[in-house]
């Protein structure tokens, strides 16, 4: 499935990002905490399990600022419940347990 993705011309940052998305940002420039990748795969690997259950699994891919881009595998791809399981399982549970936690993005 092709994702449409537009430039971003208000703020010139020359990042491409999907429509539906606020311009990227890097939070570590601001002075404000920032997430490590050790938090977020602590987390991942807490829900991991639960993926792998149904043939699926979730790889970090890169952490910039507080946000964390992250690759669904297996059964997981093309699954109509994959968003759910991401906004609503997977970014709820980073977001409790790091409250410094934005956003997390789908590669």
């Amino acid at each position: 499935m092709a994702r449409r993705l537009l430039r971003d011309t208000t703020h010139e940052t020359g990042v491409w990002h999907a429509p539906f998305m606020a311009p990227a940002r890097d939070d570590s420039e601001a002075g404000g905490p920032v997430i490590s990748r050790e938090q977020v795969e602590n987390v991942l690997g807490r829900m991991r399990p639960f993926l792998q259950a149904d043939g699926g699994d979730i790889e970090l891919v890169e952490v910039t600022g507080n946000r964390a881009s992250v690759r669904l595998t297996g059964h997981c791809v093309g699954c109509p419940s994959a968003h759910m399981t991401l906004y609503l399982g997977i970014e709820t549970a980073i977001k409790q347990l790091v409250p410094e936690f934005e956003e997390l993005l789908v590669v």
